[in-house]
């Protein structure tokens, strides 16, 4: 989960976390389909934060999104890590990594890289279908809820049309957001690559040349 080298000496540590391909569960995901799994994640990043060693955390997103639950108990993980994060999208944080992404408290997206606002779509069996809408309601809530308590300059009303818009050549609901286009909508903070986010990072642990 952490491919960190060790910093030359006098240079903090910054841990990477790589979030890359679907988010699934060990008994859900087929092989050898790429995946974050939970339950490799978050002892991961439980690790990181009781680490003394390491003084702030990069989160690579590049995922199409997978398991709701999952990706939002990561995204919540990343929030409450108590160290300096940034995360970079490096092509993709669609549907739930989008969450993830905006964990961090600074949010990059490389120049051509695209964000994915949806609702969230049921792929279970379903019993009924009156409680199958709340609960995809409540849950939908949740994910809304950590987006725009992380990104304070979004406001909710706009969350849910970027979300509901229907796009005109698929008929399916959601709004595909270019970095610029992120960025104006209070989504992501800055266009940039891996030596950007490093320099953010290190500047706010106080390190300077």
């Amino acid at each position: 989960m952490n491919g960190s080298p060790v910093p030359p000496q006098g240079i903090p540590n910054l841990a990477v976390v790589p979030i890359t391909g679907v988010i699934e569960h060990w008994q859900v995901a087929p092989q050898p389909l790429a995946v974050t799994k939970p339950e490799v994640a978050l002892p991961s990043l439980y690790a990181l934060a009781v680490d003394p060693q390491v003084a702030g955390v990069v989160i690579l997103v590049h995922s199409p999104g997978g398991d709701v639950d999952g990706g939002l108990a990561i995204a919540e993980a990343i929030a409450s890590l108590g160290k300096p994060t940034a995360s970079l999208v490096l092509a993709a944080a669609h549907s739930i990594a989008l969450a993830i992404a905006v964990a961090a408290d600074k949010v990059f997206m490389a120049p051509t890289a695209s964000i994915f606002v949806h609702p969230l779509q049921w792929t279970g069996q379903i019993r009924g279908y009156a409680q199958s809408l709340e609960s995809i309601q409540a849950l939908q809530d949740r994910v809304n809820r950590f987006v725009l308590r992380k990104r304070l300059g979004l406001k909710e009303e706009r969350l849910k049309e970027l979300s509901q818009r229907v796009n005109d050549m698929t008929g399916e609901p959601g709004t595909m957001l270019k970095a610029e286009e992120a960025i104006r909508e209070g989504i992501a903070d800055a266009v940039g690559g891996i030596r950007d986010v490093v320099q953010d990072l290190l500047a706010r642990v106080g390190y300077t040349k």
